[in-house]
């Protein structure tokens, strides 16, 4: 036993992957099995998670990949179970900040299939997303709505075609009719532009007066709150998430110009992710304070040490959120082994065939079709070497990065087999 644990160790410190018999039997020992995917009429299956939540007031849920039925279908139902069971009241997205809201407004008024394509980005407008909002028009009218809320500052959806007149214009114009009026000629210009005939080097080359603008008009609804609320006969709140959504369209012309300079480099990826962690805990201290939120998004997005990953380090949302909230904060990554998944909303590909000592290889072990692993409360054995060790995983199952899983996720969920995302 003490040559394997030198093994071991010898491993972690020359960053290999020791994929040992240890290895298995502690996967096996250590998984908590999932009993359905869909089912929401027992959830005694997910009651693991209610210890190990504890004190947790985010959960982000990841997908290493769009496209996958499995990866919505269970993502639904933890959903359902955080909030008819653990207290977790508002759902953010990877999606627009404004969407997302004015999308919130309109449960109960529009079909859930309608309210979905008002809010989200089209890799998630699929069948197996559709049962969630219609959950969420159910809960309206309960005395615990779940409330939906989005953090991204790339618009989504179709409900930026509201924005210029909803937020802006309306909001400033009984306080300041001159200045509503160049508002809403602000956002309309860059909304046009940089979604209607996707103009980017618009948005590069002006880059400079555009960030300037929308970060002065977000300064003057930040000084003129009260007066502009009281105004417009609207909640203070309502004013506070216009200069938000507004400090968000300017992260928004930072990530364009960067992605036009060059779209390789990590620059527009940071950008964006640290407007998503500002827009994120935006919702959590000032749209909801005290709220417990779960997070929709990808691994990339939501892990905490994107700078670690290789071959493409970018320290994205998750590892603002690591740095800003800790312990506040636990993230789970989702994976998946074989089958087939959609690319480009009608492509279908085969998951590559994943590698001897990989994460997902180690995942497997456990010789269950969907189960979950804490990975937090782990010490270095040979057992958990695996997740001390950078091992390649894979990246929406037809490309490989390399990570430290323990460093990214405090738990992950391991879907054996997937299909195809059915989009609508």
């Amino acid at each position: 036993m003490r040559i394997l644990c030198c093994v071991v160790l010898l491993a972690v410190a020359c960053g290999e992957t020791a994929e040992v018999p240890e290895s298995t039997l502690w996967v096996q020992a250590n998984h908590q099995p999932i009993r359905s995917l869909t089912a929401d009429d027992d959830f005694s299956d997910l009651a693991f998670l209610e210890p190990t939540l504890r004190g947790r007031r985010i959960v982000q849920l990841g997908e290493n990949g769009h496209g996958v039925a499995e990866f919505s279908q269970l993502k639904v139902r933890l959903i359902k179970y955080l909030h008819s069971e653990l207290g977790y009241d508002i759902l953010a997205f990877e999606s627009g900040l404004y969407e997302c809201q004015w999308a919130n407004e309109l449960v109960g008024r529009l079909g859930a299939a309608s309210v979905m394509r008002n809010c989200l980005f089209g890799i998630w407008h699929t069948a197996e997303v559709i049962p969630l909002f219609e959950y969420i028009a159910e809960a309206r009218s309960s005395d615990r709505p779940l409330q939906l809320a989005g953090f991204d500052v790339i618009n989504s959806g179709s409900g930026w075609h509201q924005r210029p007149e909803f937020l802006f214009h309306r909001l400033i114009e009984p306080f300041d009719p001159d200045y509503a009026a160049r508002a809403f000629s602000l956002d309309s210009l860059f909304l046009h532009r940089a979604i209607t005939i996707e103009d980017r080097e618009y948005i590069e080359s002006h880059q400079a007066e555009l960030v300037a603008d929308f970060e002065a008009l977000a300064a003057f609804l930040t000084e003129h709150r009260d007066e502009i609320a009281g105004a417009a006969r609207a909640d203070p709140a309502r004013v506070e998430l216009a200069a938000q959504v507004a400090l968000s369209a300017a992260a928004s012309v930072r990530q364009g110009a960067a992605d036009v300079r060059d779209h390789t480099a990590p620059e527009s990826s940071e950008i964006r992710g640290r407007g998503m962690a500002d827009n994120l805990e935006f919702i959590a201290d000032r749209l909801y304070p005290g709220k417990k939120i779960i997070v929709w998004a990808h691994n990339g997005q939501v892990r905490h040490d994107g700078l670690a990953v290789e071959p493409y380090p970018a320290k994205t949302m998750g590892g603002w959120l690591a740095e800003r909230r800790g312990e506040e904060v636990y993230t789970i990554g989702l994976y998946m082994y074989r089958g087939h998944a959609a690319r480009d909303f009608d492509t279908v590909y085969e998951i590559a065939r994943i590698p001897a000592g990989s994460l997902e290889s180690i995942l497997s072990r456990a010789d269950a079709p969907w189960h979950f692993l804490d990975l937090s409360g782990a010490q270095l054995e040979p057992g958990t070497s695996w997740m001390f060790t950078p091992s390649i995983a894979m990246l929406d199952g037809s490309s490989t990065e390399t990570l430290v899983a323990r460093d990214q996720y405090d738990g992950i969920v391991f879907i054996d087999s997937v299909s195809p995302a059915r989009y609508r």
